[in-house]
């Protein structure tokens, strides 16, 4: 009976090709799927994994996520990990635990954190804001003018993510005479930049549209 949970637990992580090997021959990706593989074989509810993708490289450490989120939903695990990167945590995990010496402990899904602004207040800090539209962390640029963005979707998200690189705070909720008309994925490709008295300058690209707002902003 050990031998099928073991023989379930190599074949859940997919590391069967593995089975024969040695551990010290494994790499650092494939030691961890064994690592991971081994929780599973002691049939507890609750496997705990401590920063499990520190040493991986970025590809590596999406793959284990993913893995690990699959796993959860296989063997209706509880899996309990502990991780700096909250990049990745916010887009896969079904539940995140913020602990601190004020709050104690505050537990909810990625979403509802952050609409309730408990991301924006836990992790503020200088230079690093928590984006509500994106609902992901970037730098806090200092903004020296600003535009109103007309559109939604990947155009509009890429447009605005360009313009606040460049110092101009950019989002659908500014105010201003000037403004930008992304459209989306489905129209003609072309951004519209609308200028103060009223012309319309088109272009096909955002360093192109960069360029021209250089010279009326």
């Amino acid at each position: 009976e050990d031998k099928e949970v073991v023989d379930h637990a190599i074949n859940l992580v997919g590391i069967s090709h593995l089975a024969h090997r040695m551990v010290h021959t494994l790499s650092d990706g494939e030691r961890q799927k064994v690592m991971i593989a081994k929780a599973l074989a002691q049939e507890t509810p609750v496997i705990f994994l401590d920063e499990p993708t520190a040493f991986l490289d970025f590809p590596s450490k999406v793959e284990m996520m993913q893995l690990l989120h699959q796993l959860s939903r296989q063997t209706d695990k509880t899996i309990f990990l502990s991780t700096h990167d909250l990049e990745l945590a916010l887009q896969i995990a079904d539940k995140i635990w913020l602990m601190d010496k004020v709050n104690g402990v505050t537990i909810g899904t990625p979403e509802d954190l952050s609409l309730d602004g408990t991301l924006s207040s836990f992790f503020a800090r200088k230079g690093i804001v928590f984006d509500l539209e994106t609902g992901l962390f970037r730098v806090n640029n200092e903004y020296t003018s600003q535009i109103r963005i007309v559109g939604h979707g990947q155009k509009y998200a890429m447009v605005r993510k360009a313009l606040q690189r460049n110092g101009i705070l950019a989002n659908r909720n500014v105010e201003s005479d000037v403004y930008i008309e992304t459209g989306d994925l489905k129209g003609d490709g072309t951004f519209v930049l609308h200028s103060v008295n009223g012309e319309a300058v088109t272009v096909q690209t955002i360093d192109e549209l960069l360029a021209e707002i250089v010279k009326i902003l």
